[in-house]
């Protein structure tokens, strides 16, 4: 298996799980990543946070471009615990002033995904795990993108059960306009990252880990743990990225519509032959040992190199 060329979109700083897809596609000896785009609220700040963390990971030449922060029509979504500055700008949680001293990369997100689409051509991989505005303005941008990116992976959805998921919630008209691009679109949904919880003892391993990398995550956690304090923090994105390298996951093709009226942010599944929707690649199922065993190996393993049986089918 040759490694996957991959821009990960990412909305860092808020959930911890971004922090821990970034460190996952970073570390895997076959993904080929070439940038980070970020979007939804503060993109520079996320943006520097990435950059903070691409830093201690020994990838300070990472290109990192700030996107989008306001989504194309639904109004911005705010925690309750949110503060804004006199900007009207609210920090990631897991945010610190020190961040502020690391650079961006130009040109602007929406215009890096165009531009790596031709360098990358039919082999640019995208991997969303925030709202989908970035990717949507980029095919608006330039329609021709559909020919040249090989697929995008979406976190996002939940095909089971019609409720709103936040990443689609964010941005409804995003995901349809990815949706209906004609770009093949696998989703990766509540239906199974719901299943893939932080394994305590990994979350204890890290914390006793004196390498740089594990103590900013550790670090990181700890400031979204104490901003949100949910019960648990669900691996969503880590799971997403790890669909790229692994059969974590089991996808069935269903016929998709984003709902942009009455459950906006809800995904409805139409029978096969429904005029509606667009056809997508959804998650159905999910082996969560292999994934754990696969996640906590890359995190943890310097060298990077799959353990036998992890990657035994490629």
């Amino acid at each position: 298996m040759k490694p996957v060329t991959m821009l990960l979109d990412t909305d860092i700083g808020d959930d911890i799980d971004d922090a821990f897809a970034l460190a996952f596609a970073i570390r895997h000896p076959k993904i080929n990543l070439v940038a980070v785009t970020t979007v939804f609220k503060h993109t520079v700040a996320r943006a520097k946070q990435a950059k903070v963390l691409l830093d201690v990971l020994g990838h300070p030449e990472m290109p990192v471009h700030p996107g989008i922060g306001t989504p194309l029509k639904e109004p911005i979504r705010y925690f309750e615990k949110d503060v804004k500055d006199k900007n009207g700008l609210v920090m990631p949680c897991q945010h610190d002033p020190s961040y502020e001293a690391y650079d961006t990369s130009k040109p602007d997100a929406v215009q890096a995904i165009i531009d790596l689409s031709h360098t990358h051509e039919g082999t640019l991989v995208i991997t969303a795990i925030g709202p989908l505005t970035n990717i949507a303005t980029a095919i608006t941008k330039d329609p021709t993108l559909k020919d040249r990116i090989k697929h995008i992976v979406i976190m996002g959805g939940y095909a089971t059960t019609p409720v709103p998921e936040w990443n689609i919630l964010c941005d409804p008209e995003a995901a349809d306009i990815v949706f209906g691009s004609g770009i093949p679109v696998r989703c990766v949904g509540l239906d199974v990252t719901l299943h893939c919880t932080l394994d305590p003892f990994m979350m204890d391993r890290l914390r006793l880990d004196r390498a740089k990398d594990k103590q900013l995550l550790s670090l990181w956690f700890d400031r979204w743990d104490r901003h949100f304090g949910f019960e648990k923090s669900v691996m969503h994105d880590p799971l997403a990225v790890a669909t790229l390298v692994d059969d974590v996951c089991v996808f069935e093709d269903k016929r998709i519509k984003v709902d942009l009226e009455n459950n906006r942010g809800a995904i409805i599944v139409l029978d096969d032959d429904h005029p509606d929707g667009h056809v997508l690649s959804v998650a159905v199922k999910v082996d969560r040992d292999r994934f754990d065993k696969l996640f906590q190996h890359v995190l943890f393993d310097q060298e990077s190199h799959m353990p036998k049986g992890i990657d035994d089918k490629k």
